[in-house]
């Protein structure tokens, strides 16, 4: 989070087009629009789109969170409100509370507020896409943190931050193989079932499990 905060200060004061190809922990890069330059009303074309930046004057950022009963999604928001102060930007929390409607309402609110730019840290799946569009078309610079990428190229965003959740499974499924000394019964239980997070980090850690012959899964259910 500290380095989304850190992306979106880039994005806001030098950057005015997203070509949507950024990689993780990497603004995407962009070519330098006027910040004076008149706003186009058409909405955000499929994969790209421009946005509005900042030359001077404070910074609005709005972190919308899919739940604050977590301590890592705490952890987010702690690091990231230390980051913004130490910038001199304002920040804006939300707490979706694992409700997307509640998350895409929150989302509308920090648009309607104007703010310079969104982090989204999002559980819900594709089922915020819808979202990610409202923002782009109100011309505000998108990073998503801590969330699946979209797999839909027509989702716009300027950035992605996050870990490599295939390769955290793959790791967890090495991790538990050396307790068990290779051999062992386990049980999997899933994260929320439309996480993108929890997809990617299954498909890790089951391939890699399943290397050891001598661990069985014998049960595997969500834990929603």
């Amino acid at each position: 989070i500290v380095t989304t905060v850190l992306a979106f200060a880039l994005v806001i004061t030098g950057f005015g087009k997203s070509n949507n190809d950024s990689a993780a922990s990497n603004t995407a890069p962009s070519t330098s629009d006027s910040a004076n330059s008149s706003a186009n009303e058409s909405a955000a074309p499929a994969g790209s789109y421009e946005y509005k930046t900042k030359a001077e004057g404070d910074i609005v950022i709005g972190f919308s969170q899919a739940v604050m009963n977590h301590p890592f999604r705490i952890a987010n928001v702690e690091s990231a409100k230390k980051t913004a102060a130490e910038l001199g930007i304002e920040l804006i929390v939300t707490d979706g509370q694992g409700d997307v409607n509640k998350e895409i309402s929150n989302i509308e609110s920090l648009i309607a507020r104007k703010v310079d730019a969104i982090i989204v840290s999002s559980l819900s799946g594709k089922a915020i896409y819808p979202a990610y569009k409202q923002v782009a078309e109100a011309k505000i610079p998108l990073i998503i943190a801590a969330s699946g990428v979209p797999d839909d190229e027509s989702i716009p965003y300027v950035s992605y931050v996050a870990t490599d959740e295939v390769s955290m499974g793959q790791q967890a499924a090495q991790y538990i193989a050396k307790m068990l000394g290779n051999k062992g019964n386990i049980v999997v239980i899933d994260g929320v079932p439309e996480s993108t997070n929890s997809e990617l980090r299954r498909q890790g850690f089951m391939p890699e499990i399943a290397k050891f012959a001598d661990i069985e899964v014998v049960a595997q259910q969500s834990g929603d």
